[in-house]
């Protein structure tokens, strides 16, 4: 059905991957990747930006993502679970963690002499598992708007 539904051949297939299991975990890391891109590419977009304005921006292009494909993404956070290497689950976790807090540094009001480690992780921890959640529970009718809502009061409330 794979090789069918992709218009490739078995062997063509098999160039590639070597089962299943490893089409499932490319699809997530490529998934990840590009939620990861879009959100290290708020930063940089925004010019000069106060935490608020920040976070707004990062919670909302992730949104987006989301948005277009939930289907998909509510498979992502499933297949995720089951199939990712750990070692990669962990260093793709500190990727997220490290962007999170390249964004918190960069803002115009966040004092210099603060660390940002540990609400980086804070961050990260709480929106990825909002989405997660918000995704693998599904269903029609999922309130993006307040999902933007709630999440940036949340991040702002926790830093």
């Amino acid at each position: 059905e794979i090789t069918m539904v992709a218009g490739v051949g078995l062997g063509t297939f098999y160039d590639y991957f070597d089962s299943k299991e490893a089409l499932a975990r490319a699809c997530v890391h490529l998934r990840t990747k590009a939620l990861l891109h879009a959100l290290s590419r708020a930063r940089p977009e925004l010019g000069a930006y106060d935490l608020a304005t920040g976070i707004a921006a990062a919670i909302n292009r992730q949104v987006a993502i989301f948005e277009e494909a939930p289907r998909e993404w509510r498979q992502h956070f499933l297949l995720e679970r089951q199939k990712s290497d750990h070692k990669y689950y962990l260093s793709a976790y500190e990727a997220f963690v490290e962007a999170w807090r390249a964004l918190i540094v960069g803002a115009s009001d966040w004092p210099q002499d603060r660390p940002a480690a540990e609400p980086a992780r804070l961050m990260f921890t709480l929106i990825y598992g909002m989405f997660a959640h918000v995704l693998m529970r599904g269903g029609p009718g999922l309130d993006f708007g307040a999902l933007r809502r709630d999440l940036t009061r949340a991040a702002l409330a926790c830093l």
